[in-house]
């Protein structure tokens, strides 16, 4: 079967308003918001749990794709990536107390207007 073709500025359109890009910049915004609003003396915990229930502490994640997403960080200890459809995608933030070690930073790589949150970094204690 051939394929439809679809005007650049259709595309263009339909990957702005329906784009991973878009929703994970937004995402980030909600996440920065938040951020805002933890204790002196704490810090920024995000969290992603796996189709298999794993809970996997999240270092970065970025649009992969039009509708996808990659998550980059950690399931004990273990370096590991996940790949999936952004309406799969649920961070969970929460805060803990800082303990003078290293922490994880994250970051939200994003394709999306200049308006948008390109990238954060949580602090990190060295």
């Amino acid at each position: 079967m051939d394929r439809m073709y679809l005007p650049p500025t259709t595309t263009d359109h339909l990957r702005a308003t329906l784009g991973s890009d878009k929703l994970i910049a937004a995402i980030a915004e909600e996440i920065e918001d938040w951020e805002a609003q933890v204790p002196e003396g704490k810090h920024l915990v995000i969290m992603l749990r796996t189709p298999d229930g794993r809970v996997m502490d999240v270092g970065l994640v970025r649009p992969s794709g039009w509708q996808g997403f990659s998550a980059e960080g950690y399931i004990q200890g273990m370096p590991c990536m996940i790949v999936g459809h952004i309406a799969t995608l649920a961070l969970f933030c929460s805060y803990e107390e800082t303990k003078g070690k290293s922490q994880v930073g994250f970051k939200i790589i994003t394709d999306a207007p200049k308006e948008s949150v390109e990238q954060r970094t949580a602090p990190s204690n060295s």
